[in-house]
């Protein structure tokens, strides 16, 4: 059994916490607070990008690679025309397809993005993957970004945007969930390689979410819960502006760092 096929098949059998998690452990009120703040950062990329005419939206296409239950299409159809929700694990798409069945704008696909034979467009303005890249070795990584950039819309050089680590020194360690599986954790020169590899150009790398270290502690999770206040906590609109403002966004420390990597077509090669 192939990697993919071993990523795909850990994420249908544990599932996903809760409908807007990215994970299978996640606390669910941290996971809804994280989805709110995370839906917020991305509007505003794909708002700047569009501002700067260098994406197509209104009339454009968007594919989300490893969608879950698609948390983040919402924030895409403010942007785009039509959204492609494509998921490898059957027992999430299923639940993904009984959430979005009734959207004329939003279509499901069953499959894994490397083995994709077909999408129902001539070409995609954005490209979205989220939490798959982290479990791919670099070769696997370049199959993905060599396909990407056949996908993407040429005339006006297209996006990809990878909810994604980086770490200010690349480190790799084992999968706690894909048995013989590790996790990539890559500092930005890679990117910047990898991007350079196939054309394309990094535009930023962004934090999805605020630090809140305290927060997320285990002996804070493990004492809001004693006393019944992690929705107060994280649900809280107050809250959760507060976190937003004040929680750290910087890149600079030695953590593992959640990320949105913003990349696009290098213009020298549109057309």
């Amino acid at each position: 059994m192939n990697l993919r096929s071993q990523i795909v098949n850990y994420w249908s059998s544990a599932g996903l916490s809760c409908p807007v998690s990215s994970t299978s452990s996640a606390d669910p009120e941290i996971a809804k607070f994280d989805n709110i703040i995370e839906n917020r950062v991305l509007n505003k990329l794909l708002s700047d990008a569009s501002n700067e005419q260098t994406i197509r939206t209104s009339r454009g296409y968007a594919l989300d690679v490893g969608a879950g239950y698609g948390r983040f299409t919402k924030t895409f159809l403010k942007h785009f025309e039509k959204v492609f929700l494509l998921e490898g694990a059957p027992s999430i798409y299923s639940e993904m397809l009984y959430q979005w069945s009734g959207s004329d704008n939003v279509a499901c696909l069953n499959g894994v993005f490397e083995d994709l034979q077909q999408i129902p467009v001539d070409n995609l303005s954005l490209i979205f993957a989220s939490g798959v890249l982290y479990l791919y070795d670099d070769s696997y990584v370049d199959q993905f970004l060599s396909k990407a950039t056949d996908l993407l819309a040429r005339e006006k050089g297209g996006r990809i945007i990878l909810r994604d680590f980086v770490c200010p020194k690349s480190r790799v360690l084992n999968s706690k969930f894909v048995e013989g599986g590790f996790c990539y954790y890559r500092d930005e020169s890679y990117w910047v390689r990898a991007c350079l590899k196939h054309n394309l150009e990094l535009v930023k790398i962004v934090r999805s979410k605020p630090k809140i270290r305290f927060f997320r502690s285990r002996l804070f999770k493990a004492f809001a819960r004693r006393i019944k206040i992690m929705g107060l906590v994280f649900g809280s609109k107050r809250m959760q502006e507060f976190f937003f403002r004040y929680g750290g966004w910087s890149l600079e420390s030695n953590d593992v760092h959640t990320v949105f990597i913003e990349i696009k077509r290098d213009v020298r090669y549109c057309r």
